[in-house]
Protein backbone atom coordinates (compact mmCIF):
# COMPACT_ATOMS: atom_id res chain seq x y z
CA UNK A 1 0.00 0.00 0.00
CA UNK A 2 1.54 3.63 -0.83
CA UNK A 3 1.46 6.42 0.99
CA UNK A 4 -1.56 7.67 -1.47
CA UNK A 5 -3.59 4.76 -0.36
CA UNK A 6 -2.95 5.54 3.47
CA UNK A 7 -3.89 8.80 3.19
CA UNK A 8 -7.25 8.08 1.36
CA UNK A 9 -7.96 5.09 3.85
CA UNK A 10 -7.50 7.14 6.37
CA UNK A 11 -10.55 9.06 5.91
CA UNK A 12 -12.59 6.25 6.67
CA UNK A 13 -11.43 5.83 10.07
CA UNK A 14 -14.34 4.89 12.87
CA UNK A 15 -13.74 8.41 14.74
CA UNK A 16 -14.12 10.05 11.81
CA UNK A 17 -16.69 8.04 9.73
CA UNK A 18 -19.81 10.04 9.99
CA UNK A 19 -18.19 13.21 10.34
CA UNK A 20 -17.75 15.99 7.51
CA UNK A 21 -13.90 15.84 7.20
CA UNK A 22 -11.71 16.10 4.53
CA UNK A 23 -7.92 14.78 3.98
CA UNK A 24 -5.17 17.34 2.08
CA UNK A 25 -2.78 17.20 -0.39
CA UNK A 26 -0.68 19.94 -0.59
CA UNK A 27 2.52 20.22 -3.96
CA UNK A 28 5.38 22.39 -2.93
CA UNK A 29 8.81 22.45 -2.74
CA UNK A 30 11.52 23.56 -0.39
CA UNK A 31 15.07 24.02 0.69
CA UNK A 32 14.38 22.11 3.37
CA UNK A 33 15.81 18.31 3.22
CA UNK A 34 13.39 15.28 3.57
CA UNK A 35 14.66 14.61 6.61
CA UNK A 36 14.90 18.57 8.27
CA UNK A 37 11.09 18.39 7.01
CA UNK A 38 10.22 15.39 8.87
CA UNK A 39 11.94 16.60 12.11
CA UNK A 40 9.98 19.51 11.82
CA UNK A 41 6.77 18.55 11.57
CA UNK A 42 8.02 15.63 14.67
CA UNK A 43 8.74 18.47 16.70
CA UNK A 44 5.61 20.20 16.29
CA UNK A 45 3.54 16.86 16.90
CA UNK A 46 2.24 16.61 13.55
CA UNK A 47 3.65 13.35 12.47
CA UNK A 48 0.90 11.79 11.04
CA UNK A 49 1.40 14.42 8.11
CA UNK A 50 2.79 11.86 5.35
CA UNK A 51 6.13 13.39 3.66
CA UNK A 52 6.16 12.45 0.47
CA UNK A 53 6.66 13.73 -3.57
CA UNK A 54 5.34 13.52 -6.69
CA UNK A 55 6.53 12.90 -10.39
CA UNK A 56 4.78 15.64 -11.72
CA UNK A 57 6.15 18.91 -9.54
CA UNK A 58 9.07 20.82 -10.90
CA UNK A 59 10.58 22.78 -8.05
CA UNK A 60 11.75 26.04 -8.99
CA UNK A 61 14.36 25.35 -6.18
CA UNK A 62 15.65 23.05 -3.20
CA UNK A 63 12.89 19.42 -3.03
CA UNK A 64 9.59 18.68 -4.38
CA UNK A 65 7.17 17.51 -1.59
CA UNK A 66 3.64 16.68 -1.30
CA UNK A 67 2.37 16.90 2.01
CA UNK A 68 -0.51 14.14 2.54
CA UNK A 69 -2.59 15.18 6.55
CA UNK A 70 -5.31 12.61 7.92
CA UNK A 71 -8.37 13.43 7.25
CA UNK A 72 -9.61 16.63 9.40
CA UNK A 73 -12.79 17.24 10.76
CA UNK A 74 -14.27 20.37 9.96
CA UNK A 75 -14.71 21.94 13.03
CA UNK A 76 -10.99 21.55 13.52
CA UNK A 77 -9.66 22.39 10.15
CA UNK A 78 -9.82 26.02 11.14
CA UNK A 79 -7.21 25.20 13.36
CA UNK A 80 -5.02 23.11 11.78
CA UNK A 81 -4.59 24.94 9.08
CA UNK A 82 -3.21 27.86 11.41
CA UNK A 83 -0.88 24.82 12.66
CA UNK A 84 0.46 23.70 9.31
CA UNK A 85 2.13 27.26 8.79
CA UNK A 86 4.62 25.84 11.25
CA UNK A 87 5.84 24.35 8.11
CA UNK A 88 4.34 25.52 4.93
CA UNK A 89 5.93 28.68 6.33
CA UNK A 90 9.00 27.32 4.61
CA UNK A 91 7.62 26.59 1.54
CA UNK A 92 6.65 27.77 -2.25
CA UNK A 93 4.81 26.54 -5.35
CA UNK A 94 4.90 27.17 -9.10
CA UNK A 95 2.59 26.03 -11.65
CA UNK A 96 3.44 22.68 -11.25
CA UNK A 97 1.97 22.02 -8.23
CA UNK A 98 -1.65 21.72 -6.75
CA UNK A 99 -3.82 21.36 -3.53
CA UNK A 100 -6.29 18.52 -4.17
CA UNK A 101 -8.52 17.79 -0.99
CA UNK A 102 -10.38 14.34 -0.27
CA UNK A 103 -13.79 15.43 0.87
CA UNK A 104 -15.56 12.85 3.30
CA UNK A 105 -19.17 11.48 1.94
CA UNK A 106 -19.93 9.19 5.07
CA UNK A 107 -22.27 11.73 6.80
CA UNK A 108 -24.43 11.88 3.16
CA UNK A 109 -24.70 8.06 3.47
CA UNK A 110 -26.78 5.27 4.36
CA UNK A 111 -25.74 2.08 5.66
CA UNK A 112 -24.59 -0.36 2.97
CA UNK A 113 -23.12 -0.90 -0.49
CA UNK A 114 -21.78 2.64 -1.49
CA UNK A 115 -23.18 2.42 -4.88
CA UNK A 116 -27.01 1.13 -4.63
CA UNK A 117 -30.51 2.38 -3.43
CA UNK A 118 -30.47 6.39 -1.77
CA UNK A 119 -26.53 6.11 -1.89
CA UNK A 120 -26.60 5.83 -5.72
CA UNK A 121 -29.50 8.66 -6.12
CA UNK A 122 -27.24 10.72 -4.02
CA UNK A 123 -23.94 10.24 -5.85
CA UNK A 124 -25.76 10.50 -9.31
CA UNK A 125 -26.97 13.62 -8.05
CA UNK A 126 -23.49 15.38 -6.68
CA UNK A 127 -22.12 14.09 -9.98
CA UNK A 128 -24.82 16.01 -12.06
CA UNK A 129 -24.65 19.23 -9.85
CA UNK A 130 -20.77 19.22 -10.30
CA UNK A 131 -21.04 19.18 -13.97
CA UNK A 132 -23.51 22.36 -13.64
CA UNK A 133 -21.11 24.66 -11.79
CA UNK A 134 -17.99 23.76 -13.84
CA UNK A 135 -18.25 26.19 -16.10
CA UNK A 136 -18.44 28.74 -13.69
CA UNK A 137 -15.85 27.14 -11.51
CA UNK A 138 -13.37 27.03 -14.76
CA UNK A 139 -13.62 31.15 -14.79
CA UNK A 140 -12.16 31.52 -11.65
CA UNK A 141 -9.17 29.76 -12.03
CA UNK A 142 -5.71 30.59 -13.50
CA UNK A 143 -4.62 29.39 -16.42
CA UNK A 144 -2.25 26.61 -14.62
CA UNK A 145 -4.91 24.49 -13.98
CA UNK A 146 -5.80 24.13 -17.75
CA UNK A 147 -4.18 21.02 -18.16
CA UNK A 148 -4.62 17.25 -18.83
CA UNK A 149 -5.27 15.91 -15.23
CA UNK A 150 -7.74 18.49 -14.36
CA UNK A 151 -9.90 18.53 -17.29
CA UNK A 152 -13.30 19.70 -17.27
CA UNK A 153 -16.37 16.71 -17.67
CA UNK A 154 -16.40 15.94 -20.82
CA UNK A 155 -19.51 16.43 -22.99
CA UNK A 156 -22.72 19.24 -22.48
CA UNK A 157 -24.63 19.07 -19.15
CA UNK A 158 -27.50 17.68 -21.52
CA UNK A 159 -25.22 14.55 -22.17
CA UNK A 160 -23.51 14.14 -19.11
CA UNK A 161 -27.34 14.08 -17.71
CA UNK A 162 -28.27 11.59 -19.52
CA UNK A 163 -25.21 9.56 -19.45
CA UNK A 164 -25.80 9.44 -16.12
CA UNK A 165 -29.30 8.23 -15.90
CA UNK A 166 -28.97 5.53 -18.23
CA UNK A 167 -26.09 4.11 -15.75
CA UNK A 168 -27.21 1.14 -13.67
CA UNK A 169 -27.28 0.13 -10.39
CA UNK A 170 -24.02 -0.30 -8.89
CA UNK A 171 -21.81 0.94 -11.96
CA UNK A 172 -19.96 4.49 -12.15
CA UNK A 173 -17.88 3.31 -15.28
CA UNK A 174 -18.29 6.82 -17.96
CA UNK A 175 -19.65 9.29 -15.28
CA UNK A 176 -16.06 10.97 -16.07
CA UNK A 177 -12.66 10.45 -18.05
CA UNK A 178 -10.93 8.92 -15.51
CA UNK A 179 -8.25 10.82 -13.33
CA UNK A 180 -7.90 13.20 -15.36
CA UNK A 181 -11.06 15.58 -14.76
CA UNK A 182 -11.01 17.48 -11.72
CA UNK A 183 -13.45 15.81 -9.65
CA UNK A 184 -11.70 12.62 -9.48
CA UNK A 185 -14.08 9.64 -8.25
CA UNK A 186 -11.75 6.60 -8.30
CA UNK A 187 -11.57 6.33 -4.29
CA UNK A 188 -16.05 5.37 -5.04
CA UNK A 189 -14.46 2.41 -7.53
CA UNK A 190 -12.83 1.34 -4.78
CA UNK A 191 -15.67 1.75 -1.99
CA UNK A 192 -13.94 4.78 -0.28
CA UNK A 193 -16.12 7.10 0.55
CA UNK A 194 -14.29 10.41 -0.24
CA UNK A 195 -14.10 12.66 -3.76
CA UNK A 196 -11.18 13.88 -4.64
CA UNK A 197 -11.37 17.54 -5.94
CA UNK A 198 -8.41 18.63 -8.17
CA UNK A 199 -8.85 21.75 -9.22
CA UNK A 200 -7.15 24.35 -7.03
CA UNK A 201 -3.57 25.77 -7.71
CA UNK A 202 -0.76 25.05 -6.06
CA UNK A 203 -0.64 27.16 -2.65
CA UNK A 204 0.93 27.43 0.74
CA UNK A 205 -1.40 29.78 2.22
CA UNK A 206 -3.37 28.16 5.23
CA UNK A 207 -6.23 30.46 4.36
CA UNK A 208 -6.89 29.61 1.00
CA UNK A 209 -6.28 25.84 1.59
CA UNK A 210 -9.33 26.32 4.69
CA UNK A 211 -11.42 28.65 2.38
CA UNK A 212 -11.29 26.22 -0.82
CA UNK A 213 -12.26 23.12 1.74
CA UNK A 214 -14.93 24.66 3.32
CA UNK A 215 -16.56 25.74 -0.19
CA UNK A 216 -15.93 22.70 -1.72
CA UNK A 217 -17.75 20.51 1.36
CA UNK A 218 -20.75 23.06 1.30
CA UNK A 219 -21.54 22.79 -1.82
CA UNK A 220 -21.59 18.66 -1.88
CA UNK A 221 -23.43 19.15 1.28
CA UNK A 222 -26.08 21.10 -0.70
CA UNK A 223 -26.46 18.86 -3.59
CA UNK A 224 -27.06 15.90 -0.93
CA UNK A 225 -30.18 17.99 0.76
CA UNK A 226 -31.72 18.45 -2.61
CA UNK A 227 -34.27 15.67 -4.11
CA UNK A 228 -33.75 14.88 -7.96
CA UNK A 229 -36.70 16.53 -9.45
CA UNK A 230 -35.82 19.79 -7.73
CA UNK A 231 -31.81 19.56 -8.94
CA UNK A 232 -32.85 18.64 -12.51
CA UNK A 233 -35.30 21.94 -12.58
CA UNK A 234 -32.49 24.01 -10.87
CA UNK A 235 -30.25 22.87 -13.57
CA UNK A 236 -32.15 23.66 -16.26
CA UNK A 237 -33.29 26.87 -15.23
CA UNK A 238 -30.95 29.07 -12.78
CA UNK A 239 -27.21 29.79 -13.82
CA UNK A 240 -24.81 28.02 -11.22
CA UNK A 241 -23.44 31.10 -9.82
CA UNK A 242 -27.15 32.35 -8.28
CA UNK A 243 -27.63 28.90 -6.63
CA UNK A 244 -23.90 29.12 -5.43
CA UNK A 245 -25.02 32.28 -3.88
CA UNK A 246 -27.83 31.18 -1.61
CA UNK A 247 -25.34 28.26 -0.27
CA UNK A 248 -22.04 30.35 0.27
CA UNK A 249 -21.07 33.62 2.01
CA UNK A 250 -20.59 36.91 0.03
CA UNK A 251 -16.90 36.14 1.05
CA UNK A 252 -16.74 32.74 0.38
CA UNK A 253 -18.36 33.50 -3.37
CA UNK A 254 -15.75 36.20 -3.52
CA UNK A 255 -12.51 34.56 -2.10
CA UNK A 256 -13.42 30.90 -1.22
CA UNK A 257 -13.99 29.60 -4.48
CA UNK A 258 -12.62 32.38 -7.30
CA UNK A 259 -8.66 31.49 -7.02
CA UNK A 260 -7.80 34.65 -9.52
CA UNK A 261 -9.02 36.79 -6.29
CA UNK A 262 -7.89 34.92 -3.66
CA UNK A 263 -4.71 35.23 -5.05
CA UNK A 264 -4.65 39.20 -4.33
CA UNK A 265 -6.38 39.14 -1.16
CA UNK A 266 -4.36 36.08 0.83
CA UNK A 267 -1.68 38.41 1.98
CA UNK A 268 -4.44 40.66 4.36
CA UNK A 269 -4.58 39.66 7.84
CA UNK A 270 -8.38 40.00 7.38
CA UNK A 271 -8.67 37.20 5.46
CA UNK A 272 -8.98 34.57 8.27
CA UNK A 273 -11.79 36.83 9.56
Amino acid sequence: MNDRQKMVISILGRSIDKKEAVGLEIECFSRKRREEMRLLLKNENMSSIIVSDDGSIHPSYGMSYEFQTPAIPYDKLFSECQKMNKFLQYCDVNTTCGLHIHVNISPYLWKGNLLYGDNYSFLKRLFIGFKWIEPYIFEMIPESRHVPFCRQIGGTLDEFICRVNNLTTGNLEGITSGKGTWVNIHPLNWMFPNIEIRLHEGTVNPRRIYFWSKCMNKIIKAFYNENDDVLFRMVHNIVPQDYLKTILTPFEMKYGINMKESRKWEKNENYMK
